[in-house]
């Protein structure tokens, strides 16, 4: 008797085990997923170390300033977690580290680290005359916009071109000058980091087409100091906004 209410001890503790594996998988199919934060780009509102529970696309709405998680639109595997300022059609510009869609401010959290340190971005933007506190205006790729192409604003929307029409342009031929339209097939997002003078973001390679997001940031659900090696217990369970 003994012997055979273990073995219907062990099958059930299987089962449940099966059970839990089938709705994590399915939650992190259909209704949310995780990722891990590597880098300080988004101080202080997220840190290094962060792992963040992420709603997906079809199941949380966006909304303007949220932080979004979307794959690298260089199609190199990593993950990004970015706030979400612009949206399709939106006309996007900073002036002296003041964020303004469509004309009007777009106040930064209380969270963010900006500096009125200033600096211009790499070539070819910096022909343009646009540094990381000063930029645009660009108008946010919506879909059936037609925009003509020269050599500078090809590489603004270089990532949305290769995934869209790969074969019309290559985004590193800076040397073609001439103008040719493209007309997008995909709504994108313009975002920005919060550690503003320390994030690779839209201002230096572009917009976030609409495919490669995978969701809205929700909360912390667990976060390490690496350096220190401890568990930052305070920042578990904190809801991002």
């Amino acid at each position: 008797m003994k012997l055979k209410k273990n073995i219907q001890n062990i099958i059930r503790t299987l089962l449940w085990i099966a059970i839990l594996i089938l709705a994590v998988q399915t939650v992190q199919q259909h209704i949310a997923d995780v990722c891990l934060v590597p880098t300080n780009s988004m101080e202080n509102t997220i840190l290094a170390g962060d792992r963040i529970l992420v709603g997906k696309t079809g199941c949380f709405a966006i909304n303007r300033n949220d932080m979004i998680v979307f794959n690298h639109p260089e199609g190199n595997g990593t993950q990004l977690i970015k706030r979400c300022v612009g949206f399709p059609g939106d006309t996007v510009a900073l002036r002296d580290g003041v964020v303004y869609v469509n004309g009007k401010v777009i106040p930064a959290p209380a969270t963010a680290k900006i500096s009125s340190e200033d600096h211009p971005l790499d070539f070819p933007l910096r022909s343009l005359g646009w540094t990381i506190n000063n930029f645009g205006p660009v108008t946010t790729p919506v879909k059936g916009l037609s925009v003509p192409l020269d050599s500078v604003n090809v590489n603004l929307y270089r990532h949305v071109i290769r995934m869209e029409n790969a074969e019309k342009i290559q985004p590193s031929d800076t040397s073609n000058t001439s103008v040719e339209n493209h007309t997008f097939k995909t709504d994108c997002y313009f975002v920005l980091g919060d550690y503003r003078n320390n994030s690779l973001d839209s201002r230096y390679w572009g917009f976030v087409p609409e495919e490669v997001i995978v969701g809205k940031a929700i909360l912390v659900y667990f976060s390490k100091d690496a350096q220190q090696q401890r568990i930052r217990w305070d920042r578990i369970g904190k809801i991002l906004k």
